[in-house]
Protein backbone atom coordinates (compact mmCIF):
# COMPACT_ATOMS: atom_id res chain seq x y z
CA UNK A 1 0.00 0.00 0.00
CA UNK A 2 1.48 3.35 -1.08
CA UNK A 3 1.82 6.05 1.56
CA UNK A 4 -0.29 9.13 0.91
CA UNK A 5 1.70 12.32 0.18
CA UNK A 6 2.12 14.55 3.20
CA UNK A 7 0.35 17.89 3.26
CA UNK A 8 2.55 20.92 2.63
CA UNK A 9 1.77 24.25 4.28
CA UNK A 10 3.41 27.44 2.98
CA UNK A 11 3.86 30.54 5.15
CA UNK A 12 4.41 33.63 2.98
CA UNK A 13 6.90 35.63 5.05
CA UNK A 14 8.23 35.21 8.60
CA UNK A 15 6.79 32.74 11.05
CA UNK A 16 4.83 34.82 13.52
CA UNK A 17 5.80 34.54 17.16
CA UNK A 18 2.08 34.39 17.89
CA UNK A 19 1.96 31.07 16.00
CA UNK A 20 4.53 29.47 18.32
CA UNK A 21 4.56 26.65 19.25
CA UNK A 22 3.80 25.56 15.67
CA UNK A 23 3.12 21.86 15.10
CA UNK A 24 2.34 20.12 11.81
CA UNK A 25 2.32 16.46 10.74
CA UNK A 26 3.22 17.17 7.11
CA UNK A 27 5.73 19.49 5.39
CA UNK A 28 6.25 23.19 6.06
CA UNK A 29 7.74 25.96 3.91
CA UNK A 30 8.55 29.34 5.51
CA UNK A 31 9.33 32.02 2.92
CA UNK A 32 10.90 34.31 5.54
CA UNK A 33 12.62 33.83 8.91
CA UNK A 34 11.95 31.78 12.02
CA UNK A 35 12.30 34.49 14.69
CA UNK A 36 13.53 34.48 18.28
CA UNK A 37 11.88 32.15 20.82
CA UNK A 38 9.90 30.26 18.17
CA UNK A 39 9.13 26.57 18.57
CA UNK A 40 8.42 24.39 15.53
CA UNK A 41 7.67 20.68 15.29
CA UNK A 42 7.34 19.30 11.75
CA UNK A 43 6.63 15.65 11.00
CA UNK A 44 7.88 15.82 7.39
CA UNK A 45 10.28 18.24 5.68
CA UNK A 46 10.93 21.84 6.75
CA UNK A 47 12.27 24.49 4.38
CA UNK A 48 13.09 27.98 5.68
CA UNK A 49 14.15 30.41 2.98
CA UNK A 50 15.43 32.94 5.52
CA UNK A 51 17.22 32.22 8.79
CA UNK A 52 16.55 30.51 12.12
CA UNK A 53 17.28 32.71 15.13
CA UNK A 54 17.18 31.50 18.75
CA UNK A 55 14.51 28.92 17.93
CA UNK A 56 13.75 25.35 18.91
CA UNK A 57 13.12 23.17 15.87
CA UNK A 58 12.22 19.48 15.52
CA UNK A 59 11.98 17.97 12.03
CA UNK A 60 10.93 14.42 11.22
CA UNK A 61 12.69 14.22 7.86
CA UNK A 62 14.91 16.85 6.15
CA UNK A 63 15.63 20.48 7.09
CA UNK A 64 16.83 23.09 4.57
CA UNK A 65 17.73 26.64 5.64
CA UNK A 66 18.41 29.28 2.98
CA UNK A 67 20.39 31.44 5.39
CA UNK A 68 21.80 30.46 8.77
CA UNK A 69 21.00 28.78 12.08
CA UNK A 70 22.12 31.09 14.85
CA UNK A 71 21.69 32.66 18.29
CA UNK A 72 21.49 29.56 20.50
CA UNK A 73 18.99 27.67 18.36
CA UNK A 74 18.40 24.00 19.16
CA UNK A 75 17.65 21.76 16.18
CA UNK A 76 16.85 18.03 16.02
CA UNK A 77 16.39 16.45 12.59
CA UNK A 78 15.42 12.90 11.61
CA UNK A 79 17.14 13.16 8.22
CA UNK A 80 19.70 15.67 6.92
CA UNK A 81 20.24 19.35 7.64
CA UNK A 82 21.44 21.88 5.05
CA UNK A 83 22.27 25.51 5.88
CA UNK A 84 24.40 28.42 4.69
CA UNK A 85 26.05 28.77 8.12
CA UNK A 86 25.57 27.66 11.75
CA UNK A 87 26.61 29.84 14.70
CA UNK A 88 26.34 29.28 18.45
CA UNK A 89 23.65 26.63 18.05
CA UNK A 90 23.16 22.91 18.66
CA UNK A 91 22.20 20.73 15.70
CA UNK A 92 21.49 17.00 15.81
CA UNK A 93 20.87 15.21 12.50
CA UNK A 94 20.26 11.51 12.10
CA UNK A 95 22.03 11.48 8.70
CA UNK A 96 24.14 14.45 7.49
CA UNK A 97 24.82 18.09 8.35
CA UNK A 98 25.79 20.04 5.21
CA UNK A 99 26.99 23.64 5.54
CA UNK A 100 27.89 25.83 2.59
CA UNK A 101 29.85 28.53 4.41
CA UNK A 102 31.07 27.99 7.99
CA UNK A 103 30.22 27.01 11.54
CA UNK A 104 31.30 29.10 14.52
CA UNK A 105 31.14 27.87 18.12
CA UNK A 106 28.40 25.42 17.16
CA UNK A 107 27.69 21.92 18.44
CA UNK A 108 27.11 19.57 15.48
CA UNK A 109 26.15 15.90 15.84
CA UNK A 110 25.53 13.84 12.70
CA UNK A 111 24.82 10.13 12.48
CA UNK A 112 26.82 9.93 9.25
CA UNK A 113 28.65 13.02 7.93
CA UNK A 114 29.43 16.68 8.65
CA UNK A 115 30.27 18.29 5.31
CA UNK A 116 31.76 21.76 4.72
CA UNK A 117 33.71 21.27 1.50
CA UNK A 118 34.30 25.03 1.06
CA UNK A 119 33.77 26.18 4.63
CA UNK A 120 35.45 26.35 8.03
CA UNK A 121 34.73 24.86 11.45
CA UNK A 122 35.78 27.44 14.02
CA UNK A 123 35.20 26.64 17.67
CA UNK A 124 32.71 24.23 19.17
CA UNK A 125 32.28 20.57 18.30
CA UNK A 126 31.66 18.52 15.16
CA UNK A 127 30.87 14.86 15.82
CA UNK A 128 30.04 12.45 12.98
CA UNK A 129 29.60 8.71 12.79
CA UNK A 130 31.52 8.36 9.53
CA UNK A 131 33.16 11.46 8.03
CA UNK A 132 33.96 15.14 8.55
CA UNK A 133 34.98 17.23 5.54
CA UNK A 134 36.03 20.87 5.88
CA UNK A 135 38.18 23.47 4.13
CA UNK A 136 39.67 24.79 7.39
CA UNK A 137 39.42 23.80 11.05
CA UNK A 138 40.17 26.01 14.05
CA UNK A 139 41.76 29.45 13.83
CA UNK A 140 45.02 31.27 14.37
CA UNK A 141 43.58 32.69 17.62
CA UNK A 142 43.54 29.15 19.09
CA UNK A 143 39.75 28.85 19.51
CA UNK A 144 38.93 25.48 21.09
CA UNK A 145 37.64 23.20 18.32
CA UNK A 146 36.81 19.50 18.71
CA UNK A 147 36.30 16.97 15.91
CA UNK A 148 35.35 13.31 16.30
CA UNK A 149 34.41 10.47 13.92
CA UNK A 150 33.96 6.71 14.03
CA UNK A 151 31.56 6.55 16.98
CA UNK A 152 27.89 7.46 16.61
CA UNK A 153 27.20 10.68 18.57
CA UNK A 154 24.57 8.98 20.74
CA UNK A 155 27.03 6.24 21.73
CA UNK A 156 29.73 8.84 22.44
CA UNK A 157 27.37 10.87 24.66
CA UNK A 158 26.16 7.74 26.43
CA UNK A 159 29.74 6.68 27.20
CA UNK A 160 30.50 10.13 28.61
CA UNK A 161 27.40 10.00 30.83
CA UNK A 162 28.19 6.48 32.03
CA UNK A 163 31.78 7.45 32.81
CA UNK A 164 30.59 10.42 34.86
CA UNK A 165 28.17 8.13 36.73
CA UNK A 166 30.94 5.60 37.37
CA UNK A 167 33.21 8.32 38.76
CA UNK A 168 30.48 9.57 41.13
CA UNK A 169 29.63 6.06 42.34
CA UNK A 170 33.29 5.10 42.85
CA UNK A 171 33.88 8.27 44.87
CA UNK A 172 30.75 7.57 46.93
CA UNK A 173 31.75 3.96 47.65
CA UNK A 174 35.29 5.00 48.59
CA UNK A 175 34.07 7.76 50.90
CA UNK A 176 31.53 5.51 52.64
CA UNK A 177 34.08 2.70 53.04
CA UNK A 178 36.53 5.04 54.81
CA UNK A 179 33.79 6.42 57.10
CA UNK A 180 32.55 2.92 57.96
CA UNK A 181 36.05 1.64 58.80
CA UNK A 182 36.70 4.72 60.97
CA UNK A 183 33.45 4.35 62.91
CA UNK A 184 33.82 0.58 63.37
CA UNK A 185 37.33 1.03 64.82
CA UNK A 186 36.30 3.81 67.20
CA UNK A 187 34.80 3.61 70.68
CA UNK A 188 31.48 5.50 70.34
CA UNK A 189 31.68 6.78 73.91
CA UNK A 190 34.86 8.67 73.00
CA UNK A 191 33.20 10.51 70.13
CA UNK A 192 31.83 14.04 70.34
CA UNK A 193 28.00 14.36 70.08
CA UNK A 194 27.89 15.05 66.32
CA UNK A 195 30.15 12.10 65.52
CA UNK A 196 28.13 9.92 67.93
CA UNK A 197 25.02 10.68 65.89
CA UNK A 198 26.90 9.63 62.78
CA UNK A 199 27.88 6.38 64.50
CA UNK A 200 24.20 5.63 65.04
CA UNK A 201 23.70 5.94 61.26
CA UNK A 202 26.24 3.16 60.59
CA UNK A 203 23.60 0.60 59.41
CA UNK A 204 22.19 3.12 56.92
CA UNK A 205 25.70 3.92 55.68
CA UNK A 206 26.40 0.23 55.07
CA UNK A 207 23.12 -0.15 53.20
CA UNK A 208 23.92 2.90 51.09
CA UNK A 209 27.39 1.53 50.30
CA UNK A 210 25.85 -1.78 49.16
CA UNK A 211 23.38 0.09 46.96
CA UNK A 212 26.17 2.15 45.40
CA UNK A 213 28.20 -1.02 44.75
CA UNK A 214 25.23 -2.65 42.99
CA UNK A 215 24.67 0.46 40.88
CA UNK A 216 28.40 0.53 40.11
CA UNK A 217 28.30 -3.07 38.83
CA UNK A 218 25.29 -2.27 36.64
CA UNK A 219 26.97 0.82 35.21
CA UNK A 220 30.14 -1.15 34.41
CA UNK A 221 28.13 -3.81 32.59
CA UNK A 222 26.31 -1.12 30.59
CA UNK A 223 29.63 0.46 29.66
CA UNK A 224 31.00 -2.88 28.40
CA UNK A 225 27.83 -3.40 26.34
CA UNK A 226 28.13 0.10 24.92
CA UNK A 227 31.77 -0.38 23.91
CA UNK A 228 30.84 -3.66 22.21
CA UNK A 229 28.05 -1.88 20.34
CA UNK A 230 30.53 0.76 19.17
CA UNK A 231 32.74 -2.02 17.75
CA UNK A 232 29.80 -3.60 15.91
CA UNK A 233 28.78 -0.24 14.42
CA UNK A 234 32.31 0.81 13.45
CA UNK A 235 32.02 2.24 9.88
CA UNK A 236 34.25 1.00 7.02
CA UNK A 237 36.49 4.08 6.78
CA UNK A 238 35.87 6.82 9.37
CA UNK A 239 38.05 9.86 8.72
CA UNK A 240 38.42 13.63 8.88
CA UNK A 241 39.51 15.39 5.70
CA UNK A 242 40.76 18.99 5.78
CA UNK A 243 41.42 20.48 2.36
CA UNK A 244 43.32 23.55 3.52
CA UNK A 245 44.48 24.17 7.12
CA UNK A 246 44.15 22.57 10.55
CA UNK A 247 45.25 25.11 13.15
CA UNK A 248 47.08 24.42 16.37
CA UNK A 249 44.79 23.69 19.32
CA UNK A 250 42.28 21.52 17.47
CA UNK A 251 41.42 18.22 19.18
CA UNK A 252 40.81 15.27 16.86
CA UNK A 253 39.21 11.97 17.91
CA UNK A 254 38.95 8.92 15.69
CA UNK A 255 37.09 6.26 17.62
CA UNK A 256 38.10 6.63 21.25
CA UNK A 257 41.66 7.81 20.42
CA UNK A 258 42.59 11.47 20.83
CA UNK A 259 45.08 13.43 18.71
CA UNK A 260 45.77 16.98 19.99
CA UNK A 261 47.01 19.14 17.11
CA UNK A 262 50.12 20.93 18.37
CA UNK A 263 51.35 22.31 15.05
CA UNK A 264 49.64 23.61 11.94
CA UNK A 265 48.86 21.09 9.18
CA UNK A 266 47.80 21.58 5.58
CA UNK A 267 45.73 19.28 3.36
CA UNK A 268 45.51 16.19 5.55
CA UNK A 269 43.30 13.26 6.42
CA UNK A 270 43.06 11.91 9.97
CA UNK A 271 42.15 8.24 10.13
CA UNK A 272 42.80 5.09 12.16
CA UNK A 273 45.57 2.71 11.10
CA UNK A 274 47.05 -0.06 13.24
CA UNK A 275 44.88 1.05 16.18
CA UNK A 276 46.29 4.58 16.22
CA UNK A 277 45.45 7.89 14.55
CA UNK A 278 47.63 8.67 11.57
CA UNK A 279 47.87 11.61 9.15
CA UNK A 280 47.75 11.21 5.40
CA UNK A 281 49.19 14.08 3.35
CA UNK A 282 46.93 15.23 0.51
CA UNK A 283 49.47 17.66 -0.96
Amino acid sequence: MNELPKQTIVIEGDLSQWDSPYKIEGNLVVRGDVPDSSEIQVGGDLKVQGGVWAAQVQVGRHFIVGQGISSDSKVTVGGSTKALFIERSIVHSRIDIIVQDSTMRAELFAGRNVLLSDGAIVGGTACAGEKILAHRVGSSSDVETNLSVGIHPKIRRRRRDLQMLLNRLEEGVDRLAKDIIFLEQTDPTSLPPKSRQRYQQLPQMKARKTRYENELDQARRKLVQLLNLAKVRWPPDPHIEVRDTVFQGVRVEVGWDLFPVTTEFHRVIFKMQNKTICLIDLA
